[in-house]
């Protein structure tokens, strides 16, 4: 695995994408510096590419007091028995998921390259994740949030509405306020009714 601070986006880059960057920008006097910026510029793309995903990262990273963004950019694969989300790194095969936890909390958003990952079934506690639909290739994306679980471009409205209502929230209230009103919305879908909400 190789690291790369970059301005604004950590890069971990598995070894066979640091190789193929390495041979892309073999001419430039800081390789480094050119893969940084040509992933920070990538990463700032797919940030930019929607408002609304872009106003709710804002408006969690105030809350969460987190800042900053890493990238994880793999060659993926399944890992045979658990059916984990997988990573080439050198020879060895490592989880999405044990890089998620270790990152957790360190960056507002940990933005998810890894060809042939799915978009579900991974998690963080703090940090946001910002997965692609179609693997590394396609524009298509969703955010998984502690707060709200998987958010796409059918639902962010929704959320981003609610994130901005309930903001100055302590976020222990926070996160109780937005239980409350999915167990609310779930009770009306059954044509249910609590009193005590």
């Amino acid at each position: 695995m190789k690291e790369i601070k970059g301005g604004g986006v950590d890069l971990f880059l598995s070894n066979g994408i640091f190789e193929e960057l390495k041979e892309r920008f073999h001419e430039s006097s800081d390789i480094n510096e050119n893969i940084a910026s040509y992933l920070g510029d990538k990463v700032d793309n797919m940030f930019r590419e929607d408002k609304k995903f872009q106003r709710y990262i804002e408006i969690y990273s105030e809350i969460f007091g987190l800042k900053g963004f890493a990238l994880l950019e793999a060659e993926g694969e399944v890992l045979i028995g658990n059916l984990d989300d997988g990573y080439w790194d050198g020879k060895r095969l490592k989880r999405v998921q044990g890089w998620i936890d270790k990152h957790d909390g360190e960056y507002t958003c940990l933005f998810l390259r890894v060809s042939e990952i799915s978009r579900t079934g991974l998690e963080s506690s703090k940090s946001l994740l910002f997965i692609p639909d179609e693997g590394v290739s396609k524009t298509a994306f969703s955010i998984f949030s502690p707060i709200h679980g998987s958010i796409d471009n059918y639902t962010i409205d929704f959320y981003q509405k609610e994130i901005e209502e309930l903001r100055n929230l302590p976020l222990d209230e926070l996160k109780v306020a937005v239980k409350e009103r999915r167990y609310k919305e779930w009770l009306q879908m059954g044509g249910l009714e609590d009193e005590s909400i």
